[in-house]
């Protein structure tokens, strides 16, 4: 069978205006993904004990399974509580970041290499797993995912 999706672009705008003492600190950012062939998007809830969030895998099957993404957004939509997410190679490299109540992060590749000693920099490995473990109290966590 044929697939019948027609690729489309998803940009990204990003803006900051502040402010300061009377100077104005503004930036902005905008990014074309072009020619999109597959997204996913979910709000998950998320129990205080680990759970999968994403998995990468050769072939991408199912919902929330990508063999790549191009674009990978996260946010906590809780009002109280924080999130941890861990991104993880294989049981190997393993990064965990805080995502307090309302806030996001974009990654726009699943490369990753970590250092617990400050050596010299090894090699990128690719993460193949995106967990999430709510804090003190279940949380809602959404996410969106493009494949270009």
């Amino acid at each position: 069978m044929a697939t019948t999706v027609t690729p489309a672009d998803a940009v990204v705008t990003l803006g900051v205006t502040l402010t300061l003492a009377g100077k104005t600190f503004d930036v902005s950012y905008s990014k074309t993904l072009s020619s999109c062939t597959r997204a996913d998007r979910n709000i998950v809830p998320v129990p205080t004990s680990q759970v999968g969030l994403v998995q990468l895998t050769a072939a991408a099957i199912a919902p929330g399974t990508f063999a790549d993404f191009n674009g990978f957004f996260v946010m906590n939509r809780d009002d109280t509580n924080f999130v941890r997410i861990r991104f993880s190679q294989n049981a190997g490299d393993t990064v965990d970041f805080k995502l307090e109540a309302g806030q996001f992060m974009i990654l726009w590749n699943k490369k990753l290499e970590v250092n617990t000693t400050e050596a010299a920099f090894s090699a990128f490995v690719d993460f193949d797993t995106v967990y999430v473990q709510a804090d003190t109290a279940a949380v809602d966590v959404e996410y969106l995912a493009v494949e270009i």
